[in-house]
């Protein structure tokens, strides 16, 4: 985990990235890439990541054909 932040319920997550995001960038400097789940897609977020870094934002999608949920390895491990 490199960063979390724990905001109101009535904030959308994409909504309260920017900020979480602002208070990791000085700490992680050389993250670059984001990735996020269809909750995060829309311009507003890129439009407000731009404004605070040179954040790239990529959306993955689940597959029409996942069932169920599947572990994944993290980078690195």
């Amino acid at each position: 985990m490199v960063g979390l932040m724990v905001h109101s319920a009535d904030i959308q997550d994409r909504d309260g990235a920017p900020d979480l995001l602002k208070s990791i960038r000085n700490r992680w400097p050389r993250l670059l890439h984001v990735f996020a789940d269809g909750g995060y897609a829309g311009d507003k977020l890129k439009k407000r990541l731009q404004k605070i870094g040179k954040w790239k934002l990529e959306i993955i999608k689940r597959s029409d054909k996942a069932k169920g949920l599947k572990s994944c390895r993290a980078v690195g491990s």
